[in-house]
C-alpha cells in the first residue's frame, strides 16, 4: 500500500506561486502581439508585415493559449487534490478520536 505524506502548507504554497506565475501568460501575450503590430508598422512592408502576421497565429493562438490553458488546469487540479487530501487528514483524525472516545473503559 502507498504511503503518502504531504506538507500540506507547502503544497499549498507551490501551487499560488505557480498561479501567480501563469496568471501573467495573457498579459505576456498581449505584450508581444503589440510588439508584433509595432514592428509590421515600423517596417513599412507588406512582405515582412505577412511574414510577421505568419509568425503570430501560431505564436499567438496554438502554444501560447494552449500553455495557458494546461497550467491553468494543472494547478486548479492539483490545488483540488491536495485538499482533498487534507481533507481526507482531518475525517481520518476524527474518526479516530470518536473511535478512542468510544472504547470501553478497562484495564486491558
Amino acid at each position: 500500500m502507498a504511503k503518502w505524506d504531504i506538507d500540506v502548507a507547502t503544497a499549498r504554497s507551490i501551487i499560488s506561486s505557480t498561479e501567480d506565475k501563469h496568471s501573467s501568460l495573457p498579459r505576456e501575450k498581449r505584450t508581444l502581439g503589440s510588439a508584433i503590430d509595432s514592428a509590421s508598422t515600423a517596417c513599412n512592408s507588406s512582405l515582412i508585415t505577412a511574414a510577421l502576421d505568419y509568425v503570430r497565429r501560431p505564436a499567438l493562438v496554438g502554444p501560447a493559449s494552449d500553455a495557458a490553458e494546461q497550467a491553468e488546469s494543472a494547478t486548479s487540479n492539483t490545488a483540488a487534490a491536495v485538499e482533498h487530501y487534507a481533507q481526507g487528514d482531518l475525517d481520518m483524525a476524527a474518526n479516530a478520536s470518536d473511535k478512542a472516545a468510544g472504547a470501553p473503559d478497562g484495564e486491558y
